[in-house]
């Protein structure tokens, strides 16, 4: 899939993720996005395994901030995230 230079990244607030309360998400993959900051109750990624971000636009807080709801998480994939600077965990 290629995309278009400068195009306007698709906005995700964290919070949508939140309305999912009986919702045992495993894997998960975004791409061409940007995660938005915000109050919001991650418990849905607690049962996570895969967590892949490609060409998205975050910063270390919330991937730091997905990650501390993450107890099972086996992989990690981030790729073209130029707004991380040190993300550890």
């Amino acid at each position: 899939m290629t995309t278009t230079p400068n195009a306007e990244l698709y906005n995700s607030p964290l919070n949508h993720f939140s309305d999912a309360r009986d919702c045992q998400l495993n894997e998960l993959f975004l791409y061409t996005c940007s995660l938005e900051t915000g109050a919001a109750d991650l418990n849905v990624f607690s049962y996570l395994d895969s967590l892949g971000l490609s060409c998205v636009s975050v910063v270390d807080s919330v991937v730091l901030n997905i990650m501390s709801y993450c107890s099972v998480l086996r992989r990690l994939s981030l790729h073209q995230c130029h707004r991380l600077l040190n993300v550890t965990r």
